[in-house]
């Protein structure tokens, strides 16, 4: 089976396997890799999960979180083990050239504690978890930052879109999304 080429391809695909026992943890892994480098708006995919099955909102949420921690992770105990040459030599742009001196700034100031909020908003943390290993904050430190964030937004977007799809569409980017998701599926009573 070959992947959908289109956006409303990936729709209908995710349509028919959100449901399956096996979508969550499958989700979770794309979360992880999603982590360590951009694979796909893997919070784009936890809005149209917990959208097409709201009742698995909850499960759907702890997956991706736990990919993301898992991923993040991982991401932040290679850097710290092989350094950014490592990452460099991948054909990839250093994530702490892409920081920025005030992520920068922050991840020195405060260390995990920056990770940790912005773990709790639903964007990708990618590059302040490299910033943060190589700035020398260690990767247990990373993960339950990375862990206590991702535990909150990632469980709290998929209620939201599982409950409140209307207000999640108010955000930027979302209303073309959600109109396609949410094409046939009722809006949940209360």
């Amino acid at each position: 089976m070959s992947p959908p080429a289109s956006a409303s391809g990936w729709i209908a695909w995710l349509r028919r396997h959100v449901q399956r026992p096996w979508f969550a943890p499958v989700a979770g892994i794309a979360s992880g890799l999603d982590a360590i480098a951009p694979v796909m708006p893997t919070q784009t995919l936890l809005i149209g999960t917990a959208v097409l099955h709201p009742r698995r909102w909850w499960s759907h949420g702890l997956w991706f979180a736990l990919g993301a921690t898992l991923g993040g992770t991982a991401l932040s105990a290679a850097l710290a083990t092989w350094g950014p040459e490592a990452w460099a030599a991948a054909g990839l742009a250093t994530p702490a050239a892409l920081a920025g001196p005030r992520l920068q700034a922050a991840v020195q100031q405060y260390g995990a504690w920056a990770l940790f909020v912005l773990a709790l908003v639903p964007l990708p943390a990618r590059t302040a978890t490299a910033a943060c290993a190589l700035l020398g904050v260690p990767w247990p430190q990373v993960a339950a930052a990375l862990a206590g964030g991702r535990l909150v937004a990632f469980p709290l977007l998929a209620w939201l879109a599982s409950r409140r799809p209307a207000w999640l569409a108010r955000l930027p980017g979302l209303a073309r999304w959600r109109r396609r998701l949410t094409d046939a599926v009722p809006e949940p009573p209360g």
